[in-house]
């Protein structure tokens, strides 16, 4: 079931929430930091679908690092980020509850070690311009550095105990949001990205980045049969 259909649209321009950055952000690829990202990856780590495996990588990182770097500054001045890059292989682990229900799997997915690394680049980035321009919200505590579900709690427990001290009531309400990832605008988040200064060379690649992702679904390390699978299937529909 596609949760996103279910939320019905607001009425509220999502821009009033925003605050507007003077700044402009552009992406940049630095050889340097393809280079030191690939000497730090762990040899161990599970290969994508792509079957380059890490530690290969790790060995050969001062080699191939000019050669990534290029790719990666064409995939940005172009506006596409490859669709090879876009394919995971997914694995379903057992998280509790009756095993027949595909609900209660959390899927774990794995994308070539080369696309990670451009999306750790392009992440630090982004991050550092949004908290160098004071872009995120204080009241943020996921996904940021010093920042955890325990700072949320002290600081809300904090302001419970100053209302508290006043004479006030605390109202509180508690929200569990289903699979808030899957419900996710991706229009929205790039405009709110255009709100933020992103300029438009780097508004196209996020565009490309988002769209258009694939998955494989690999069950007890049989994502090889299914691609072979996949590919009979394709071949006798053109046969038919």
């Amino acid at each position: 079931m596609d949760l996103a259909t279910e939320i019905p649209p607001g009425d509220v321009e999502p821009k009033c929430y925003l605050k507007p950055s003077t700044q402009t952000f552009s992406l940049k690829i630095p050889t340097v930091e393809v280079r030191n990202l690939l000497r730090k990856l762990n040899g161990r780590k599970a290969a994508g679908l792509d079957k380059i495996p890490c530690k290969l990588l790790k060995v050969a990182a001062d080699i191939i690092a000019p050669s990534l770097t290029k790719i990666y500054q064409r995939s940005i001045i172009s506006g596409i980020f490859p669709l090879e890059w876009k394919l995971g292989r997914v694995s379903p682990v057992f998280k509790k509850g009756k095993m027949n229900n595909p609900c209660n799997y959390r899927p774990i997915s794995v994308i070539p070690t080369v696309a990670k690394i451009f999306e750790k680049i392009v992440y630090d980035q982004l991050y550092n311009y949004l908290n160098d321009n004071n872009l995120l919200t204080s009241c943020q505590s996921g996904f940021r550095s010093l920042h955890s579900t325990l700072t949320a709690l002290i600081e809300t427990t904090n302001n419970w105990s100053v209302n508290i001290d006043d004479g006030l009531l605390n109202g509180v309400v508690f929200i569990d949001l289903q699979k808030v990832f899957d419900t996710i605008d991706h229009s929205i988040l790039v405009r709110k990205l255009c709100n933020y200064g992103i300029d438009q060379t780097s508004l196209r690649w996020f565009r490309s980045y988002l769209s258009d992702r694939t998955q494989k679904c690999s069950v007890n390390h049989m994502a090889t049969c299914l691609m072979l699978l996949q590919l009979l299937v394709a071949s006798l529909k053109e046969v038919t």
